[in-house]
């Protein structure tokens, strides 16, 4: 969180600017850093709250034990702990204390959690003086409010506890017997609902309560529930009597309150992870599902079919009939696609009128039509027929893995077929893989001519998957990816437009722009105190430039980095064939301080003797060698890699690592550092810097990075 301080005059100016109209409160300020502490509580008393700081969780119960704090606000992350559990420990204490978590994640998954824990609200960091005068109002009001109506309900408890005939609550008298001697008119409901009058013996598991009562001499608490009332009862012995009390109070209110309490949760569940029109599973759903699905698949060796649909000519029945009656329209299509699946398969809402169907379970490409042609018939003819209405839809289908190893591939294989149904005739269905035209997606002229205007026009970006370290599980590095989204076909693989952008003679200019995006992002790390090693991806048309070392030193430099934080990444095949009479550059490179790292290694025909010539110091061990670790011939592979590297003195890096299982084992196998899906997916540079804040991150590699930043400036 970036922190940024006013004029000396900066408290004053915000007193006259902001009128000190809401209720104070005593505030316990929780967060392991600093700067933020002083910021909040300093925005805090400026309207007129009374705040005490804390840095951990000992801290914070020291100040709750002595201290009449009313609203703690704390940090979810914290140095080596979890502001998750202080709420666990007050959330049993509302609304004595209200409780808003901070945190630097957008995510609504986070968010859910906390108040799904206890807290009263959240808070986004960084805020500003407006965001966190809101948040502190509305929870102090809501505080107020539950105080208010718990101190009223428990006013009228303690009157209507008075032992009278009077009493509008249940009162009994009961003998050491079990008989009841004595009821009050408030205690009708109980008799009914236990079917007993006064005289009469009252049932074995009452008895035996209130002989455990007299027996511990205290008093005894249970519920009990009629038809419409509920009541909270207390039995009561008296000393040296032959009876005890049993009086209780109707709570029916409360329960109705706590009702009311788990359908708002349940309802904030639904909003987060379901649409709101149709119900369906929205994005964020769908996303935790298709990751679900597809390590399945992976798991079991199956396949999975992830299908599109859009509802043709939707946008007529808005224009013509209005958004109501399109409204209508779509709940009727989603509750009959709904219906037209298999219980296994998931209907997610897409947005709009686009819907998407995770089906696995799918044998071949064959199959995957035959299944998605059912489901549009029998949508198609259930509406018609209960309906009178021919809904008519275009439907694009993908299989994995033949049309894609990820969600994102997978997601883009199916927009394709479906654009190619929608340009076609509409109301049809395409399965990627049986269509030549999107087979041979690759050498298409038209994504060619739009590789040339994406690279003109600089489009393709750059997303950050970060390195961890194996034993601590810490990021330690971060890898800079190209990603390039067209609009009509969705995210387009590396696989596929960084050869052709090879071929046709672009790569070096799309090299550049993402080495300058890629090392601009590693000096904004450096400035939010993130000092990590940044790998680029280089290739062999890079290398053969006689001043490739001169201009990448001269942009190191333009950002204030220094080569020894920049790993360059050359596939084996560049690195010991395409260039092998060419190590004089790699030597150049490595002398320039630039750490030199050969990728997806096992693919290529390395040797020994090419290996032991270069000034390599990190081998990327390639993601099949990686799937293929459940396997006794797999894991030997890799322990060969991991034998060879520490013999030439080299770290090793594992790419592709999806699963806990396959990280226990490169543990095991004595593999430096991890990369892949089980830590995160390649993520925009924003969500990463985020990321960072949020996670452990390396004192090694931030050592390593901060000493190169005193060279710098000792030179």
């Amino acid at each position: 969180m970036s922190v940024r301080l006013g004029p000396p005059n900066y408290q004053q100016t915000m007193k006259d600017t902001f009128p000190q109209s809401e209720p104070s409160a005593f505030i316990l300020v929780l967060d392991d850093e600093k700067s933020i502490r002083r910021v909040i509580t300093m925005m805090l008393e400026m309207r007129g709250h009374t705040v005490a700081q804390a840095a951990n969780l000992d801290e914070a119960r020291a100040i709750l034990a002595t201290s009449a704090i009313e609203l703690v606000l704390c940090d979810v992350t914290l140095s080596n702990q979890s502001g998750l559990t202080l709420l666990d420990e007050l959330a049993p204490r509302s609304p004595e204390i209200a409780v808003v978590m901070m945190t630097g994640s957008n995510d609504t998954k986070t968010a859910i959690h906390c108040l799904r824990a206890g807290a009263f609200d959240y808070l986004l960091k960084p805020a500003s003086m407006d965001d966190l005068e809101e948040v502190v109002l509305r929870v102090l009001n809501r505080q107020c409010k539950m105080k208010t109506k718990r101190e009223k309900i428990e006013q009228q408890l303690q009157l209507l506890g008075r032992f009278s005939s009077e009493n509008p609550n249940p009162v009994l008298r009961i003998g050491v017997d079990g008989t009841l001697l004595y009821a009050n008119a408030a205690s009708s409901g109980i008799l009914a609902e236990l079917k007993i009058e006064v005289g009469e013996c009252l049932p074995t598991y009452l008895c035996d309560l209130m002989d455990q009562a007299r027996a511990q001499n205290r008093t005894t608490g249970f519920e009990l529930e009629d038809s419409d009332r509920h009541y909270s009862l207390t039995v009561t012995p008296i000393r040296d009597a032959d009876y005890v009390y049993l009086y209780g109070h109707d709570i029916t209110d409360l329960k109705k309150a706590e009702r009311e309490l788990t359908r708002l949760k349940d309802k904030a569940q639904k909003l987060a992870l379901y649409d709101g029109l149709t119900g369906l599973p929205n994005r964020t759903f769908l996303d935790e599902r298709f990751e679900q699905e597809l390590a399945r698949c992976r798991r079991d060796g199956t396949k999975l079919c992830v299908a599109f649909i859009d509802l043709d000519r939707f946008k007529e029945i808005n224009d013509r009939l209005g958004h109501k009656a399109g409204d209508q329209h779509l709940l009727m299509v989603a509750k009959r696609l709904r219906e037209s699946v298999r219980q296994t398969d998931t209907v997610a809402r897409r947005g709009g009128d686009e819907f998407i169907l995770l089906l696995p379970g799918i044998e071949n490409l064959e199959s995957a039509r035959s299944i998605c042609r059912i489901i549009k018939e029998r949508t198609q003819k259930t509406i018609a027929a209960e309906h009178g209405v021919f809904v008519t839809m275009s439907m694009g289908a993908a299989i994995y893995p033949d049309d894609g190893q990820d969600q994102e591939e997978l997601l883009q294989a199916a927009d394709a077929a479906l654009l190619m149904v929608k340009r076609r005739a509409r109301n049809g269905l395409i399965v990627f893989g049986e269509s030549p035209e999107l087979k041979s997606f690759k050498e298409n002229t038209t994504i060619r001519a739009l590789l040339c205007d994406a690279v003109s026009d600089q489009r393709i970006k750059v997303h950050y998957q970060p390195i961890v370290d194996a034993r601590t599980g810490a990021i330690c590095g971060v890898e800079s990816l190209a990603r390039w989204h067209e609009e009509g076909y969705g995210w387009i693989s590396p696989g596929m437009f960084v050869p052709l952008a090879e071929n046709m003679g672009l790569i070096e200019d799309l090299g550049r722009q993402m080495q300058e995006k890629a090392l601009r992002f590693l000096m904004n790390c450096q400035a939010h105190g993130f000092f990590i090693p940044l790998s680029i991806n280089i290739s062999l048309r890079q290398l053969l430039r006689s001043d490739f070392t001169l201009d990448l030193l001269a942009k190191t430099k333009q950002f204030g980095l220094l080569p020894d934080q920049v790993t360059l990444e050359l596939t084996e095949s560049q690195a010991l064939l395409g260039i092998h009479s060419e190590t004089e550059r790699l030597e150049e490179l490595s002398s320039a301080g630039f750490h030199l790292s050969i990728d997806d290694f096992g693919q290529g025909h390395s040797s020994l003797a090419s290996l032991h010539e270069m000034p390599v110091e990190e081998l990327k061990i390639d993601i099949k060698f990686v799937r293929n670790l459940h396997t006794a011939r797999g894991r030997r592979i890799v322990q060969t890699i991991e034998e060879l590297s520490r013999t030439l003195e080299m770290e090793t890096v594992a790419e592709g690592v999806e699963t806990e299982e396959q990280k226990r084992i490169l543990q095991e196998l004595g593999i430096c550092r991890l990369q892949g899906y089980l830590f995160s997916k390649p993520i925009p540079g924003d969500e990463f810097l985020a990321l960072l804040e949020n996670s452990e991150v390396s004192t090694l590699s931030s050592r390593r990075a901060s000493d190169s930043k005193t060279l710098m400036l000792l030179n």
